[in-house]
């Protein structure tokens, strides 16, 4: 007896299905390709974030840098120093590369202001170079003029100044106290004087202390009910509190309240 066998059509993938994939796949790697590493791309963009971020970091340095030689002398004197004060005051800086007259002059060496109107400094740590003007705020960043809604000068101001910020829909108005130093378990209250507040707080990211060698750098607060376990700062619609633990009489500080006022309408 004679047996027929049927054989199945096998199924497979034709050349030109073959084709077209390799095609897709070629053009779907050339997308992930330009997304990753061009002008616009992931890697760039990550780069330029980390330089932004940098530049911020030097910039806030420098201003508080300035804003401490300021306050320093305005505890000391009731006056503002001069640009030469503050250029040997950078000059001693150990974290200050040079201070110069002249653009991209890299020496360190102490200057002699005279009629400038600005001086030229770079921090070690940033390839950044600042230049700061008579009125002692940063006019240029890298030869690059400065915003003026990036101007800094009233971030630590002793004067009541409105930020560009809101809270719950009002403006947030800033204003910075001096602090002087206290011995060993003193309370003592600081009246800001300020009227029709209606929510007050302590922004720790602008307040700080330091020692009362000018030339220490200053520690931040970190924290508005207990700094270091020695000082605890407070503030309320009357004043801002402090109290010592232990003996803080080496140690002075600046602290940076802000808050909303009933009388601005939402």
């Amino acid at each position: 007896m004679r047996k027929e066998f049927k054989f199945k059509k096998a199924k497979g993938i034709t050349l030109i299905s073959l084709v077209i994939t390799i095609i897709v796949l070629i053009i779907l790697s050339s997308v992930a390709i330009y997304l990753s590493l061009g002008n616009n791309g992931i890697f760039n963009k990550a780069k330029e974030a980390k330089e932004l971020n940098n530049k911020q970091e030097a910039t806030e340095k420098i201003n508080l840098k300035i804003t401490t030689a300021q306050m320093n002398k305005y505890a000391e004197k009731q006056e503002m120093p001069t640009l030469q004060e503050l250029a040997d005051i950078l000059y001693k800086d150990n974290e200050i590369q040079y201070v110069a007259l002249e653009t991209q002059v890299a020496s360190k060496e102490k200057i002699t202001v005279g009629e400038k109107t600005s001086i030229f400094t770079k921090l070690k740590q940033y390839p950044y170079e600042f230049e700061i003007n008579s009125s002692l705020q940063l006019a240029s960043i890298n030869g690059v003029k400065v915003a003026s809604n990036n101007d800094k000068s009233n971030e630590y101001s002793l004067e009541e100044t409105k930020t560009n910020e809101t809270w719950m829909g009002k403006p947030i108005y800033r204003k910075t106290i001096f602090i002087e130093s206290l011995p060993n378990n003193t309370t003592k209250t600081y009246a800001h004087s300020i009227e029709n507040i209606e929510t007050i707080w302590i922004n720790t990211g602008k307040s700080f202390m330091f020692w009362n060698d000018e030339e220490t750098a200053p520690i931040p607060i970190t924290h508005n009910e207990d700094v270091r376990g020695q000082m605890e700062i407070h503030v309320n619609h009357e004043g801002i509190i402090i109290s010592t633990k232990t003996d803080r009489s080496s140690k002075k500080a600046y602290v940076s309240i802000e808050y909303t006022k009933v009388t601005d309408n939402i």
